[in-house]
């Protein structure tokens, strides 16, 4: 069952990525894996819930990622720069995810963001947490509050991302390459504004390697 969700989800994710939400069909959806558009609605019930799927899977993959990789530093200030490097790299890795977001945005901007309010609010409980520890342990200066800093952080990341609404759907191969070269631009901008956060922060300097981060 969860095997043939995400093989669902995949496909769905590859179609509102390519050709936006708009235009992608269940039973386009359907097909790419195999089923008729009628056996897709045992596991989803319209296009929407597909929609939300998605976000679901790509939410938890990234939230996951960041669990997984606090685990292997005990500073909380190496761990909160190598926890959102982290989500960075998978960005990276993950073109198809960022241009179904991407789409996603330019079609239903006000929708995309109340469906990510749960997700946003995760990510902040994690990174407040992480800086509250930092605080109490000296590691980072003592003001401002946690939540304030996490807050103006995520703001600054989303306003970064907002960047990627100014530039039309890729159509073309050659376009899709500038997509890509669209998303590296926006991911050295979020790392940079990353370790200047992290940095700002501490007391004593920190230092993460991006490319020498857990697979």
């Amino acid at each position: 069952m969860e095997d043939r969700v995400n093989q669902i989800l995949g496909a769905a994710q590859r179609r509102f990525a390519r050709y936006g939400y708009e235009k992608t069909t269940v039973e386009e959806v359907a097909g790419d894996v195999g089923l008729v558009k009628s056996a897709l609605y045992k596991y989803f019930e319209n296009k929407e819930a597909l929609l939300e799927g998605v976000m679901e899977r790509d939410s938890q993959i990234q939230l996951e990622l960041m669990r997984a990789e606090a685990k292997h530093h005990q500073d909380p200030a190496e761990r909160l720069l190598a926890m959102m490097l982290a989500r960075l790299e998978y960005e990276r890795k993950s073109h198809a995810d960022f241009q179904f977001r991407r789409s996603v945005l330019v079609e239903f901007k006000p929708l995309m963001r109340q469906k990510m309010i749960p997700h946003i609010q995760k990510t902040s409980q994690i990174i407040i947490d992480t800086i509250r520890e930092g605080q109490a342990t000296g590691r980072f200066f003592a003001t401002p509050d946690a939540e304030t800093i996490a807050e103006l952080f995520l703001q600054a990341l989303l306003g970064l991302f907002s960047e990627v609404l100014r530039t039309p759907q890729p159509l073309s191969t050659e376009e899709e390459d500038d997509g890509a070269a669209l998303l590296e631009k926006l991911l050295s901008r979020m790392e940079l504004l990353t370790r200047l956060l992290v940095t700002g922060m501490t007391v004593t300097p920190v230092s993460i390697n991006l490319r020498r981060l857990h697979d």
